[in-house]
């Protein structure tokens, strides 16, 4: 096992692990800080307003189905059980942490995508809400509406999510 150590004394700095790389080394992923990430999304809908929501969820969609996908692919394991997996890659992946509280309803706390907010009138959490959509698109072949029903940028105490059938 390679290790060095540190630079500057409490600062640690992965020299060794370069491409940084998730979902069995198939996927080059990027650590990224979580305000920032946020804020580019909040930065957005203040320079072009609540268009850029679109583009926020769209992209969403396509990490979670990707996600969802290759998991299933390689770990053949029942819904249910896919779901939950679903849910503690989104929670390792530093974006919250996911609880599945009933088959429609989802509540995350700590939302890394509220963070780039101050206090808001609505909720903020469009990239989240594709993630989702994204995921119960490659699980189970349907396109799915998410609403988010509780944001934490609005001042509630966690963020929400319910998903409803599209007919």
């Amino acid at each position: 096992m390679k290790y060095s150590y540190a630079d500057l004394s409490g600062l640690i700095v992965d020299k060794h692990c370069f491409p940084l790389e998730t979902l069995g080394g198939e996927i080059r992923a990027l650590l990224i800080p979580v305000k920032v990430f946020s804020g580019i999304f909040a930065d957005l809908r203040e320079r072009y307003g609540k268009s850029v929501w679109a583009i926020a969820y769209h992209q969403g969609k396509s990490l979670g189905e990707l996600v969802a996908k290759y998991v299933l692919k390689r770990f053949p394991v029942p819904s249910k059980e896919l779901i939950e997996v679903l849910a503690q890659i989104y929670s390792a992946y530093g974006w919250g942490r996911m609880e599945i509280v009933a088959p429609n309803r989802v509540i995350i706390r700590d939302n890394f995508e509220v963070e780039g907010y101050g206090r808001v009138d609505e909720s903020v959490c469009h990239f989240t809400r594709g993630v989702l959509s994204g995921g119960i698109l490659a699980v189970w072949g349907e396109e799915c509406e998410i609403i988010e029903t509780s944001c934490k940028a609005k001042g509630d105490k966690y963020c929400e999510f319910i998903s409803v059938r599209r007919r």
